[in-house]
Formats: structure tokens, C-alpha cells, sequence
């Protein structure tokens, strides 16, 4: 992670920046369903989850798309630019304390990001290797599906 306490980032097209007021997340996952494939069209969406109370949109307003399909029955709130398309960052009333930053839409975020969690392994695309995921606090998970909601954050 960066050494000062801040992380930027924000769409392609620039009119949607947000600013994270943290030293770190609360892990790095990489998602395999299929809604963050279809969201994306890509075959994974790598994001950092982030304490909610620490995010804040600096500049633009972003679209939201309401995803419905999800196990847990409560809504995953997309929220991506309109005009470039690029998704940003995902929350949900399920775990209402934090929020998902697509590791893609930060500032430098190649200079630190290593994921610590992968989900939805069950449906991983099948050419995809099995990925080397950092140690955090000296485990490493994997889950079939989403992650246990028990987790307090």
C-alpha cells in the first residue's frame, strides 16, 4: 500500500473520482460469479474492500445499476460512470459498513494490489490458473461461493 493515508482513483474518462481516507483495505478478492463477469465482460472482477465510513466521491455522480440475483436476496448496488461505462465501486445494504473499490480504478493500485481472498471459485473459468493469493494475517481463502457474511468489519 502507499505510504500516506490516502488512495484516489476514479473512472477512464476521469468524471468520476473518489478518494479513500485509510492505510489499507480490509482484504483484496478476486470474484468469479458470473454477475461480476457479466458486469465487467471480463472473467473476474478484482476489488478492495474498504471501510464505508472512509470512501467519498470527489468529483461526478455516478450511475447505479440495482443487481437483484445475488445468494444473500439483498441488492448489490453497481455504481459505474456514464460516460465512459467504467465501473467504479459496488456496495450493498447486506454488509451496509463497507465498500467494494474495482482494483482497476485506483491510482497506482499496481504498485500494491495482491489479492488475499478469491470467491465464487465454483464457477472460475477453466483455463484460468490457480492464482498465487497473498497471505493476510496467515490465511489464505478460497471460497466455492461468496464469502460468510459473519465477519465483522
Amino acid at each position: 500500500m502507499p505510504e500516506k493515508n490516502t488512495l484516489e482513483g476514479g473512472c477512464l474518462c476521469g468524471k468520476i473520482r473518489y478518494r479513500l481516507t485509510v492505510d489499507e483495505s480490509i482484504y483484496n478478492v478476486m470474484c468469479h460469479c458470473f454477475n461480476c463477469k457479466k458486469s465487467s465482460g471480463t472473467h473476474m472482477v478484482n476489488s478492495s474492500i474498504f471501510p464505508k465510513q472512509h470512501f467519498a466521491l470527489t468529483s461526478g455522480t455516478p450511475k447505479t445499476f440495482q443487481d437483484m440475483d445475488t445468494d444473500s436476496g439483498q441488492p448489490l448496488y453497481r455504481h459505474f460512470c456514464g460516460d465512459c461505462g467504467s465501473p467504479t465501486y459496488i456496495t450493498t445494504p447486506a454488509v451496509e459498513a463497507i465498500v467494494a473499490v474495482l482494483s482497476g480504478t485506483l491510482d497506482n493500485g499496481t504498485d500494491w494490489w495482491k489479492p488475499n481472498k478469491e470467491q465464487y471459485i465454483e464457477t472460475k473459468s477453466h483455463w484460468l490458473p490457480d492464482l498465487a493469493v497473498s497471505k493476510k494475517d496467515g490465511v489464505v481463502e478460497r471460497h466455492p461461493r461468496g464469502p460468510l457474511r459473519e465477519q465483522s468489519y
